[in-house]
């Protein structure tokens, strides 16, 4: 949540808690749900960023080829 202040976020906090008597239980296949997403997400995360890399590294390897000079004694 942005924008608001922490001491009225605190409060909202307290109040969801005392409208729900503290009762905040998460069924474990839920969280079992959201642990293979999150295992999943960061999978494709660790793809992407490896194909990322590889093409940067391919660009900067062309454009270092591209930008090569030889210089030759003068005779």
């Amino acid at each position: 949540v942005g924008g608001l202040p922490l001491n009225e976020l605190n409060h909202l906090e307290l109040q969801f808690l005392l409208l729900n008597d503290f009762r905040l239980s998460v069924p474990v296949e839920e969280i079992d749900a959201y642990g293979t997403m999150l295992v999943e997400f960061y999978a494709r995360e660790i793809v992407a960023q490896r194909s990322l890399d590889a093409m940067n590294e391919r660009s900067l390897s062309a454009s270092s080829e591209d930008s090569t000079v030889t210089i030759r004694p003068a005779d």
